[in-house]
């Protein structure tokens, strides 16, 4: 695995709202997992890297998070810089129907640091959107190392099945 360069990439700070944590009950140690983010995202922008803060837009189901709402807003603790971008989301997926992608690609990101706030549910909700893992923190690197493997080879089975895919489109056989 080449190492990633700073300049291609991004950190994502995914859900760090107002409403989300000052919950009743507030997630597991709340203070403490913002305060992690913000020495993450320190840390990246003094290494070049891009900050990109994602807000999720609740609707009827979710009116703690409608937007331009004090539970919609970012958590105030949370450090937010000049340079940052700031993103809206509708669903789960911070991809489906915004422009992150475009933006990515755009700055030629290829490396990309997940942050949020989790708990089982997230986890669970996560997988059922098609998340192919979920690491807890502290994160295990053997297990870490041997998902990315598994990551890996999944990926190149893909790309295969899909060349032959289309060879047999254009050829009628392999």
């Amino acid at each position: 695995m080449k190492p990633s360069r700073p300049d291609h990439t991004a950190v994502l700070v995914i859900d760090v709202q107002f409403g989300l944590f000052c919950a009743k009950p507030p997630p597991l140690e709340a203070d403490a997992v913002i305060a992690r983010i913000n020495e993450v995202t320190a840390k990246a922008r003094r290494a070049a890297a891009l900050v990109i803060l994602i807000q999720h837009d609740g609707g009827s189901s979710d009116p703690d998070l409608a937007p331009f709402t004090n539970g919609w807003r970012l958590h105030p603790d949370l450090q937010v810089h000049p340079g940052d971008i700031t993103l809206r989301k509708t669903t789960c997926d911070a991809f489906y129907g915004t422009s992150l992608e475009t933006e990515l690609r755009a700055r030629g990101i290829t490396t990309l640091l997940l942050t949020a706030q989790g708990t089982v549910e997230t986890a669970v909700e996560a997988m059922k959107e098609g998340a192919y893992d979920y690491l807890t923190k502290p994160v295990d690197l053997q297990r870490l190392k041997v998902l990315l493997d598994k990551v890996v080879e999944r990926l190149e089975t893909v790309r295969e099945v899909k060349s032959l895919r289309r060879q047999l489109r254009e050829h009628g056989t392999f």
